[in-house]
């Protein structure tokens, strides 16, 4: 999908992703595998910190998230080693899911129904195809394709904002105190961090917010494209032309972000200088709602 051009396929294909597996409903269907991915990062971490070496944030955190995102925890070794023979490996897989899923039609008991993967979502996409051909559903290839660049994608983009959030809370550390505070005040200790309690941490979603806008995963969103030639400042942009999003860039240009080089998460609490607050600003829940379990367990 990254790489696939800007037109009727592509736009389905980052709608289906969108709206079904990234979408915050299917938050909640995933408690069990984060609650355990969780535990397990800050154990390793609390561990390492109290054998006095270097603790390995980087590691930790991509360890974490293949944890939680990828099907092979035991034998991703085994995977690496023929992650050139990726169609033997994802094929099977993706032919029970869709074997799996056809039983669990026919199943009426609340127990035996699954939580939803990315699989799911791509076994009954419609493509829209030639107007004498009509609509096709995904080839496996195609399948195959797009599960290898999700698991690829989200724990790369997702580890490294970790890395850098935290990095950043260590070196501001008024703001660590801060948002400690602001935890401390919502949570209790001992209990669960529920969706309910990050809607009452404004701070904390700026961290994030602020942490995305200095050091963003990607600094190219996905491309898309114009429908009708359209003229901006002087340049023409031609119909069905690929226009690619330099957020990078757009972040830290000093025309639209007062001292946009500094982490200042307060510039998301209030607006100032034209700037948005963070209420204001769409992130996808799914990645604040990581982002900030990881935080207020370590920071607990």
């Amino acid at each position: 999908m990254a790489a696939a051009p800007y037109g009727a396929i592509w736009r389905l294909l980052r709608r289906n992703l969108a709206s079904d597996i990234l979408h915050p409903s299917q938050i909640k269907s995933f408690d069990d595998g984060r609650k355990w991915v969780l535990e397990k990062l800050t154990n390793k971490l609390r561990q390492q910190a109290r054998s006095g070496e270097p603790v390995h944030v980087t590691d930790e955190f991509r360890h974490a998230l293949f944890s939680l995102k990828t099907i092979f925890r035991k034998q991703w070794d085994e995977v690496r080693k023929i992650r050139r023979e990726q169609d033997n490996i994802l094929l099977p897989l993706i032919r029970a899911r869709q074997e799996q899923k056809k039983n669990n039609r026919s199943c009426d008991k609340e127990e035996d129904k699954m939580f939803i993967s990315y699989v799911d979502t791509l076994l009954d996409l419609q493509l829209p195809g030639p107007a004498d051909k009509g609509i096709r559903k995904l080839r496996e290839e195609n399948m195959l394709g797009l599960c290898s660049e999700f698991l690829n994608a989200v724990t790369d983009t997702t580890a490294s904002a970790f890395q850098w959030i935290m990095a950043s809370l260590v070196k501001h550390q008024n703001v660590q105190e801060k948002l400690f505070s602001e935890i401390k005040e919502v949570t209790r200790p001992g209990e669960d961090i529920k969706e309910d309690d990050l809607q009452r941490m404004p701070y904390l979603k700026a961290v994030v917010l602020e942490g995305l806008r200095r050091h963003p995963p990607v600094h190219l969103l996905f491309p898309h494209a114009v429908t009708e030639d359209i003229s901006i400042d002087g340049y023409v942009i031609p119909k069905n032309a690929m226009v690619r999003f330099m957020v990078a860039d757009m972040s830290w240009d000093p025309k639209v972000r007062k001292d946009p080089m500094d982490f200042n998460p307060e510039r998301f609490m209030t607006s100032c200088d034209g700037e948005q607050k963070g209420g204001e600003v769409a992130v996808p829940l799914s990645l604040t709602y990581g982002l900030s379990l990881i935080i207020i367990s370590l920071l607990k």
